[in-house]
């Protein structure tokens, strides 16, 4: 299963019921990738359970506090239009 990984302040004004999704200990959203049928525009990370899993345990023990900042470094995905695509 993939799963969206997503800031708070993106999925604000967006019709994505987060209130009780899971979070990342750096704070970042992680929803079912069912949710890209809904959103637009966002900035997001599509990842699959065993990198989910790697990315918990490696923030989980503080080899990655924080989230890479540089447009390079940074796996996100941008969603134009999600009505167009199919998950």
């Amino acid at each position: 299963m993939n799963y969206v990984i997503a800031e708070k302040k993106d999925l604000e004004g967006q019709s994505v019921n987060y209130q009780y999704a899971e979070t990342l200990p750096d704070g970042r959203i992680i929803l079912p990738s069912n949710v890209l049928r809904v959103i637009t525009n966002l900035k997001v990370m599509i990842v699959d359970e065993s990198t989910l899993k790697q990315m918990i345990k490696e923030q989980s023990e503080g080899t990655s506090p924080q989230p890479p900042k540089e447009e390079s470094e940074c796996p996100m995905t941008q969603i134009e239009d999600a009505a167009t695509h199919i998950v």
